[in-house]
């Protein structure tokens, strides 16, 4: 039992947070990303950007995510479908990202933040 709670301790050390706006249609998505990328370049502060995608998640995204503006909350290794946790851990932090297809559709990602072993180490040094 001890091993299993150190194992379950570790890895929860790895995660991701992350939001997403969810489309059926892949050209849609490359649509709305333009647009995103587009009104992305107006805004100042990373906040607004946030913000940007928050609301466009809400108005768009085709996932039940939609009533919390597409934030998807905080995942370890794993927990999502292949595909998209494997982009959430390479794609850049801050930055609208995608499409990224799994069997639900094309997902636009945006990962606020991401925690590694490497973080915890250096923060109890």
């Amino acid at each position: 039992a001890v091993l299993v709670v150190f194992l379950w301790l570790r890895a929860s050390r790895n995660s991701y947070t992350v939001s997403h706006i969810l489309l059926k249609d892949e050209r849609k998505c490359k649509r709305v990303k333009k647009a995103l990328l587009e009104s992305a370049k107006q805004v100042e502060k990373q906040q607004d950007l946030v913000d940007l995608f928050a609301m466009t998640a809400e108005k768009l995204s085709e996932c039940p995510s939609a009533k919390n503006m597409g934030m998807l909350g905080t995942y370890g290794p794993g927990t999502m479908v292949d595909a998209f946790d494997k982009f959430c851990w390479e794609c850049e932090i801050g930055k609208i990202e995608g499409p990224v297809k799994t069997e639900y559709g094309y997902h636009l990602v945006y990962v606020h933040d991401r925690k590694t072993d490497e973080d915890y180490k250096n923060k109890i040094k």
